[in-house]
Parts: structure tokens; sequence; C-alpha cells
């Protein structure tokens, strides 16, 4: 019979991100994934991805005014 522990250590992933409006119905994103490239292996075996960035815009229309 397997002990009943957690053998597993602790994992913490540091992310950020934030956006800007330019315009009513534009606006510029980004994400930052694993900003502190900290490399963990998940008990199945597969290690964490390593740092990563996102980048884009956001478009609406079709969207009323409320000023």
């Amino acid at each position: 019979m397997l002990p009943n522990r957690n053998l597993d250590f602790g994992y913490a992933r540091l992310d950020g991100g934030g956006s800007i409006r330019l315009l009513d119905w534009l606006s510029v994103y980004g994400q930052a994934q694993n900003l502190a490239n900290s490399r963990h292996i998940a008990p199945i075996g597969y290690s964490s991805l390593p740092f990563g960035v996102r980048t884009g815009l956001r478009i609406e229309w079709g969207k009323s005014s409320n000023r």
C-alpha cells in the first residue's frame, strides 16, 4: 500500500496583463505568462510552458454610446 502523502511540491506561476482603450471601439491588450520562467513538472510528467507573451487588438462594433 502506498503512503497517503502529497509528494508533489507546491508551484506558483506569475502572470500579468493589461489593456489600453485607444478609441471608443478599439483597444490594445497584452498578456505575459510565467514571468519568472520557472519550470515545473506536473505529476503526470509534462513540464510547464515557458515564458510567453500574447498581444492583440479588441474591436467592438454595434456598440451604442451611453454618453
